[in-house]
C-alpha cells in the first residue's frame, strides 16, 4: 500500500509539472503569435530620413558642426551611429566616416530626431554631411519598438526574445546628404 501511495504522489507531481510546462509553452506560443502579427504590420513601412546642419562655428582649433537627423517616414531606421563628412581643406576634398557607437545599434522611430555635434579641423573651408540608414524590416522594427516602448524592461525583453525567433531580413538602405556648406573666411 505504501508503494502505491508513493507512486500516486509521484504521478501527481509529474502531472503538475507537465501542466506547468504546458502552460509555459502555451504562453510562449501566444507571445510568438503576437510578435509575428506585430512584425507583419511593421515590415511594409517606408523610410525617409532628413539630415540638416543647423549650426557650425569655431571652438578653439576645431570647426564644430551641429547636425539634426529626423525620421520623416513610417519605418524604423537603423544606423550604427555613423555619419559621413566630405571636407574641403586647401582645395582638396576628402571623405571621412566619423564613428558613432559601434557596439550598439542606433535607431530612429518614426517622427524621432537625433542631434549630434561633429568636430572637424579648423582649416576646413567647405563641408557636406550625410548618413546611411537601413530601413528596418519586420523583426528588427518590432524589436526596436519593443525596447523603446513604455512596457517594463522585462516584458519588452521577453517579447523581443520571442520576435528574435522570426527570420531576419535586411531592409533597403537609404542615404541622405545635406547641402554643401561654406565656412566663412573670417572664421578660419
Amino acid at each position: 500500500m505504501l508503494w502505491i501511495s508513493c507512486a500516486e504522489s509521484l504521478v501527481q507531481k509529474v502531472m503538475r509539472s507537465s501542466w506547468h510546462w504546458l502552460a509555459l509553452g502555451g504562453v510562449m506560443l501566444f507571445l510568438i503569435g503576437i510578435a509575428y502579427e506585430l512584425s507583419k504590420r511593421l515590415g511594409d513601412a517606408s523610410g525617409s530620413v532628413h539630415l540638416t546642419v543647423v549650426d557650425h562655428h569655431i571652438e578653439g582649433e576645431s570647426l564644430v558642426i551641429s547636425v539634426l537627423t529626423s525620421n520623416a517616414g513610417s519605418a524604423v531606421l537603423l544606423n550604427g551611429g555613423n555619419v559621413e563628412v566630405r571636407c574641403q581643406i586647401a582645395g582638396a576634398w576628402t571623405t571621412n566616416s566619423l564613428p558613432g557607437l559601434r557596439s550598439c545599434h542606433f535607431w530612429l522611430l518614426p517622427g524621432q530626431t537625433h542631434w549630434q555635434r561633429i568636430r572637424l579641423a579648423r582649416s576646413v573651408s567647405r563641408f557636406q554631411v550625410g548618413a546611411l540608414y537601413e530601413v528596418a524590416q519586420a523583426r528588427a522594427a518590432a524589436v526596436c519598438r519593443l525596447y523603446s516602448s513604455p512596457l517594463p524592461r522585462q516584458v519588452g525583453a521577453v517579447l523581443a526574445s520571442a520576435v528574435n525567433l522570426l527570420p531576419y531580413h535586411r531592409g533597403p538602405d537609404i542615404e541622405y546628404w545635406d547641402d554643401e556648406h561654406a565656412v566663412a573666411i573670417e572664421q578660419n
